[in-house]
């Protein structure tokens, strides 16, 4: 505690900054009651409102604003706030029930708002390109069958825009505060998804093009439009299932293709796919036969496919077209594993700021006062301390892209987040 010697001094100086501030509260309430053109004083006003508050109450105190009021988090993050979420998030009706029982339950991101999506079919899950998505998967615990844990999960589509991806974040830290920021949450982008994402389809996930106005016409197979979709893949890790242009010219005797026209469907496997690649597709063709009581075919082949009048009918209007060679799948070069690092990432100085602190195995514990970053390999850890402040706490949220950056992952690396209540079971193994 400071000595009364040392505090009076400090009390004389906050004199003028505290009349300062009561005075731009008064402007401030003028404002919100329609005396300006402030509208609800957190955003108009000139467009600063509050932040410019903020700004202005620092000036008066003869001190320069934070740095990091520039990355426009200012006030987001603090208790207050995460409160206003939380019941933002339990007022909003898709969330309703969310969590309370085992399952899976998929929200997609439309005009920045989270729409709860009708379950999967068992066979697979098709997502849009264009979109973002929360998923939440709730399970029973092994040691305690009564009592629930969670992972949370949130997509993002190769061609969504940066506002929903923003959006999705904002809503996963929602959910995470309705759970008692309990689950364990994982970024996952299109076409990097880990083992745990695609385990929770039996690896059959689809990809389709556009995003929330595109899709099927209605819920009637003959409305569909036709697709292709291609199976691609040199493994178990990395066969993937797209939608390519509905065109000869995206064939190739390498890889295997559906063509999904609602009520007919065919399967193509070039003549040099790989097996895996076959059981794919003939998983698909066969769980959407079943889904839509669809006629459906498989050809094996080039000389089969010349033969397939319903596939050309759809693709090259009835006249057969040659199909290019095979093209080697890609195999993703592996990040080096070198050695687990740890970061630490702190506002002490004023501005967030992300530094390397250890590597190696075992790390040295971390302190619970600020946000810690493990990587391993192309894997990303991140860990919210129980002290950290509201900088950090939303700078970890709305900055993901930029301390994959900062610590020298690819851009599409995986991203897993420990909350302050999680189980933190793989986050302690990387430490003493």
């Amino acid at each position: 505690m400071a000595d009364q010697a040392g505090c009076t001094p400090n009390l004389k100086r906050l004199l003028p900054f505290a009349k300062k501030a009561f005075d731009m509260y008064q402007k401030h309430q003028a404002k919100k009651t329609g005396g300006g053109d402030g509208g609800d004083g957190t955003r108009g006003g000139g467009g600063g409102g509050l932040m410019d508050m903020v700004g202005g109450l620092a000036g008066a105190a003869g001190v320069a604003p934070p740095k990091w009021m520039a990355t426009n988090i200012g006030g987001i993050g603090t208790d207050e706030d995460k409160a206003l979420r939380q019941k933002a998030a339990a007022s909003e009706g898709a969330f309703a029930g969310a969590g309370t029982s085992p399952g899976l339950e998929v929200w997609r991101v439309e005009a920045l708002a989270p729409v709860r999506q009708p379950p999967f079919p068992n066979s697979h899950a098709s997502f849009f390109s264009g979109d973002s998505y929360i998923l939440l998967h709730t399970r029973s615990k092994v040691e305690n069958p009564s009592a629930l844990e969670w992972d949370l999960y949130f997509l993002l589509g190769s061609e969504s825009s940066q506002d929903e991806k923003g959006a999705a974040a904002y809503f996963v830290v929602n959910l995470d505060d309705l759970l008692g920021t309990k689950p364990v949450q994982h970024r996952e982008v299109q076409g990097q998804e880990s083992n745990a994402f695609l385990g929770l389809f039996g690896g059959a996930v689809v990809y389709m093009d556009g995003g929330v106005a595109s899709g099927f016409k209605s819920g009637t197979p003959e409305a569909y439009d036709p697709r292709l979709l291609r199976v691609k893949g040199a493994n178990a890790d990395t066969v993937r299932v797209s939608q390519v242009p509905l065109e000869a010219a995206s064939l190739n005797a390498g890889d295997v293709f559906l063509l999904d026209a609602g009520e007919s469907l065919v399967l193509y496997c070039g003549s040099e796919s790989n097996p895996l690649e076959q059981r794919r597709g003939g998983e698909l063709l066969g769980a959407l036969k079943d889904e839509r009581k669809a006629d459906g075919e498989r050809v094996d082949g080039e000389a089969e496919l010349a033969a397939s009048a319903p596939f050309w009918a759809a693709v090259n209007g009835g006249t057969p077209a040659t199909v290019a060679p095979a093209i080697a799948d890609a195999v993703d070069a592996e990040v080096p594993a070198g050695p687990t690092k740890l970061f630490k990432l702190s506002d002490e100085s004023g501005t967030v700021v992300i530094g390397q602190t250890a590597e190696g195995t075992p790390l040295p514990a971390p302190t619970p006062a600020d946000v810690w970053v493990v990587t391993r390999g192309a894997e990303m850890f991140v860990a919210v301390g129980d002290g950290a402040s509201s900088a950090e706490r939303v700078y970890v949220v709305n900055r993901v892209d930029a301390i994959v950056e900062a610590v020298g992952l690819p851009p599409a690396s995986r991203v897993t987040f420990f909350s302050r209540e999680a189980d933190r079971g793989l986050w302690n193994s990387f430490f003493e």
